[in-house]
């Protein structure tokens, strides 16, 4: 997992926003995020959820809690059980942990009751996405 940090929000779009992130090692990316709202400020933080694949890692999640609600933006949406088992099986021990206490977080915030099995908890996650967030 990696912690960018948002230096400024170049702008807000109708379906995205540009930002200007720090990465861990000090440098400035810019980045696009798929979420209009809520708007992103200085100092906020976005964990990234890569691959740990050593050649190309490919980023699979990223987290951010913004106004005190937690978001998690998912670059695939699994369709299968298979599915949900091979974006934790690409994911490091930790970072599969980490990725599984943001969504039990989400699940909570819309007061729906998380298990023990990430798997299930990932499937809840899923389900209860509003429609904007399976189509983008």
């Amino acid at each position: 997992m990696k912690e960018f940090t948002v230096i400024e929000n170049l702008g807000v779009h109708a379906f995205h926003q540009d930002l200007n992130v720090r990465r861990p090692d000090n440098t400035e990316l810019k980045t696009v995020v798929g979420r209009s709202m809520p708007v992103f400020k200085a100092g906020d933080k976005i964990k990234i959820y890569e691959s740990n694949s050593k050649y190309l890692p490919i980023e699979l999640a990223r987290s951010y809690k913004l106004n005190g609600r937690r978001y998690i933006d998912l670059q695939m949406h699994p369709r299968t059980d298979s599915g949900i088992a091979k974006i934790y099986k690409d994911l490091s021990f930790f970072d599969a942990v980490r990725l599984n206490w943001d969504i039990v977080q989400a699940l909570c915030q819309r007061r729906i009751m998380p298990t023990l099995s990430k798997y299930t908890n990932m499937r809840l996650f899923l389900a209860e996405l509003p429609m904007w967030d399976k189509t983008h």
